[in-house]
């Protein structure tokens, strides 16, 4: 992808500077008061069917509880929350509580950046080299400030992915290992979301200003603006530890707390990319400096400069957006909303735990929404909501669904994807349409009120049109976004083997026999994730297929998971509660690596058929499609001549991140006792952030002695 910086126009200069001025009034105690819609220009009954929206992913379990605040010309004109703050003692949300805000800091650490470069203590081209010395060596020293600003720099989504909150050190301390480790991409050659790029600005500002981040960001941001409920620290919060909200995480119907404040903080240290927490009125002071060109209350924070180079569209993120007509595109530690035009419409962030706040300069609006679910993606669907009913624009509050198995029967099964010599497989997934692409992700699907017509819930502006014939099945789907794509619904080819036959054709057809001679087997070895950026050692013991323990070993850190019959049971860190996996989960893990590669797994699917043979690897295999009674679907890899498992696709659920697809590879079969086992496996990821996993199996042995109870998580 070649960078592109486009300059900004003077129509979006003028707008910012002249729309809403630099009124000293706008910045009281409380600079948002309260008024009716109609006296703003704006309609009840819109913010009614507004609010209505958030209540609906409430009482379906989209969330937990949420927060909605709309203002218009500096006026509150809505502010409601719904659903609950605390699900297990069933505590409703209240206004003005405190969330973590996650990414929505890097905002934060943007400005204090732009105030450096406003003093001439920085420069957008200098170097991190010259400020960080780790970053002083060949992979790292060409790294720029503005790279880090619109993240270019190359550097990976995060290098303490798998480290504990209270294990970091200091800021400093996590930019030195991102300046180490380096990019992974050339710097300047595309944009790579980067929580490292941010961490890296925050710590920039720290050896310029020779004082804490968080105290340069507090005293020259948060105190001008008045936002005095925003806190880079739980420890700084004092009595208002209260109206902090935890953190859940999970999917539709099934959250999990993972985070309370009040019982042990996230984060130990302050992150720039993710570490301040705060409310939706607070945030909402932040973006209303930008409205006024950079002052609050007559105090200058940024110049007219700064508030042009954060906000102009440096380069498109990629990233979907449900607002019609317009592309997501990132300027300087700040998400641009752009027309065709190039012009900057909108402006905002989101943060990972569910947040979500957006600012129209030439509508002098506002809208926050702050939930404390993570990794839901309400806030998408929610634009074109805020754009049909606030904006005037074309995009439609989200449809009730009401699916019935009946209904949803004709557009389920398999459509050819021709480029990638797989097929996508349309599924019901807990009451919801789903697409199910196993080597991608699962996304979800709306309805739309076109006949056969659904939106990705994930990228609103994405729409699947399936065609049929009355009332009979699909025949065929097109996807339409872009370059429009037309899958034909595929059936398996005739004249190929039965699975059966396949697995007479393994080296090890009586495996199921000699296997339980083995006793308990312990493979050990070397790991690597992140493409190759992390680095540790694995040890699996299993016994017969049905039991195992993996211990992941990444420097100090220890992940564990156990598998135990039909139950499972993950720790991330030592620090960290045992989790019990859900079900659908837990038949996917159990299911996965030891017993996909060496068991007999046709009994554990509903249905499993051979589809097509197809080229793998330069290897000719057979395609296999296995459907559980529930659970994720998957794509198996059998061998053509040995019948071997040379991999699968399978979505999983990632806490935190999503449904996403994984390349599951098994390389170097050996034979160890008759038992046919693979050496080396592969997890290849599409996002970046996660990129590819390698287990190398160093060391097996067979016939081991183990405690009574070995398959525990002590």
């Amino acid at each position: 992808m070649n960078l592109r910086i486009p300059g900004m126009r003077a129509v979006l200069v003028t707008a910012l500077l002249m729309i809403v001025g630099t009124n000293p009034a706008r910045a009281t105690a409380e600079p948002f008061p309260a008024a009716t819609p109609e006296s703003q220009g704006l309609s009840s009954q819109s913010l009614a069917k507004l609010l209505e929206v958030v209540r609906a992913f409430s009482e379906q379990g989209e969330i937990v509880g949420g927060e909605l605040l709309v203002i218009k010309n500096r006026r509150t004109v809505l502010h409601e929350t719904v659903g609950l703050s605390d699900l297990e003692n069933k505590k409703p949300l209240k206004p003005d509580t405190i969330y973590c805000i996650r990414s929505m800091t890097k905002p934060l650490v943007g400005a204090a950046v732009q105030i450096l470069i406003d003093e001439g203590r920085l420069a957008l081209d200098d170097t991190a080299a010259k400020y960080l010395a780790s970053f002083d060596n060949d992979k790292s020293r060409a790294i720029t400030i503005r790279q880090l600003l619109t993240h270019t720099s190359g550097l990976p989504l995060s290098s303490i992915m798998n480290m504990k909150g209270d294990e970091l050190a200091s800021l400093r301390s996590v930019a030195d290992l991102s300046g180490k480790s380096g990019p992974t991409v050339p710097p300047g050659s595309q944009f790579q979301y980067s929580d490292d790029g941010a961490d890296t600005l925050g710590a920039i500002v720290s050896a310029i200003t020779g004082q804490p981040a968080e105290s340069f960001i507090s005293k020259r941001i948060l105190e001008p603006l008045g936002m005095h409920d925003t806190f880079p620290l739980v420890s700084a919060a004092g009595k208002k530890l209260g109206r902090f909200a935890p953190a859940y995480v999970g999917t539709r119907g099934d959250w999990t707390r993972f985070s309370s404040p009040q019982e042990k903080p996230h984060f130990s240290i302050f992150l720039g990319s993710q570490g301040m927490y705060s409310s939706a009125h607070d945030y909402a002071r932040f973006l209303a400096m930008y409205l006024d060109g950079g002052s609050a209350g007559g105090k200058r924070v940024l110049s007219d400069a700064a508030v042009k180079r954060t906000l102009a569209p440096a380069i498109p993120t990629g990233m979907p957006t449900g607002f019609p007509g317009l592309t997501n595109y990132y300027g300087q530690m700040m998400i641009d909303y752009v027309d065709a035009s190039q012009k900057v419409v909108a402006f905002g962030h989101a943060g990972s735990d569910g947040t979500w706040a957006w600012a129209w300069p030439e509508k002098d609006l506002m809208v926050l929404y702050f939930t404390q679910s993570r990794g839901n993606t309400t806030g998408l669907v929610l634009e074109p909501a805020i754009d049909g009913l606030l904006l005037g624009g074309s995009g439609s509050a989200p449809v009730v669904q009401n699916l019935t198995a009946e209904m949803v029967a004709p557009y389920l099964g398999l459509y050819w994807v021709e480029a990638e010599q797989k097929p996508m497989i349309v599924v019901l997934e807990k009451e919801r349409l789903a697409l199910e692409i196993p080597w991608r992700a699962l996304v979800e699907l709306n309805r739309s009120n076109e006949e056969n017509v659904w939106s990705v819930a994930q990228a609103p502006g994405m729409t699947l049109k399936f065609h049929r014939d009355g009332a009979g099945p699909v025949k065929a789907l097109d996807i339409r976004q872009g370059n429009p794509m037309t899958l034909q619904r595929f059936e398996p080819e005739a004249g190929l083997p039965s699975l059966e036959e396949l697995f007479k054709r393994r080296p090890d057809a009586r495996r199921a026999e000699k296997l339980p001679s083995l006793g308990a087997i312990r493979m050990s070895g070397a790991a690597e994730f992140a493409s190759g950026q992390q680095k540790g050692t694995f040890e699996l013991l299993t016994s017969g297929v049905d039991n195992s323990h993996l211990k992941i070993r990444i420097g100090d850190g220890v992940t564990q998971q156990v598998v135990a019959g039909n139950r499972v049971w993950i720790q991330y860190q030592a620090a960290t509660p045992v989790q019990e996996m859900p079900e659908s989960m837990a038949k996917s893990t159990r299911l996965s690596g030891w017993m996909i590669s060496t068991g007999d797994w046709r009994d554990e699917f509903r249905q499993a058929r051979v589809l097509k043979r197809v080229e793998l690897d330069g290897q000719s295999v057979f395609m296999v499609h296995a459907a559980p009674e529930k659970g994720r679907q998957r794509l198996v890899y059998l061998d053509e001549k040995n019948g071997l498992t040379r991999g699968y696709d399978e979505v999983y659920e990632i806490p935190g991140i999503g449904m996403l697809g994984a390349e599951v590879r098994f390389a170097d079969y050996r034979d160890v006792d008759g038992v046919q086992i693979p050496f080396k496996t592969t997890v290849k990821w599409p996002a970046p952030q996660l990129g590819t996993q390698t287990y190398q199996v160093e060391k097996i042995e067979t016939r081991v002695k183990v405690k009574k109870t070995p398959f525990t998580i002590e």
